[in-house]
């Protein structure tokens, strides 16, 4: 009886001893890819910050975006490309979100910031 405990606890602490080294290989690649997340975080925050900024800047110099003279028929195609894409884009998220819910947020948040 005792034999075996032994040779359980031997093979106990020897698998031990490797998930030790998985979990060291795994935290480094852990580490790296949070701070690759981190870093996409700053940049994205950024570049949101500068179109705030810039949106803010127009507004003030510029005055409304929709005034009769700026409703060219470039206008009306750029509309009209966005939303074909924002339909075509909202559809491929509802198919592949799990829930609907999940799925509207989405979607909102995509119509209000844009692709």
């Amino acid at each position: 009886m005792n034999m075996f405990l032994h040779a359980f606890s031997h093979r106990k602490l020897k698998s031990t001893k490797l998930s030790i080294k998985f979990l060291y290989r795994d935290d480094k690649e852990r580490k790296t890819k949070f701070a690759s997340v981190i870093a996409a975080r700053i940049l994205f925050g950024a570049l949101g910050c500068l179109m705030v900024g810039t949106l803010i800047y127009t507004l003030s110099t510029d005055g409304s975006p929709f005034r009769k003279e700026l409703l060219t028929s470039w206008m009306t195609a750029l509309l009209i490309d966005f939303y074909i894409n924002i339909v075509a884009i909202s559809v491929w998220i509802a198919y592949k979100e799990s829930s609907w819910i999940s799925a509207f947020i989405w979607i909102v948040l995509l119509i209000c910031f844009g692709r």
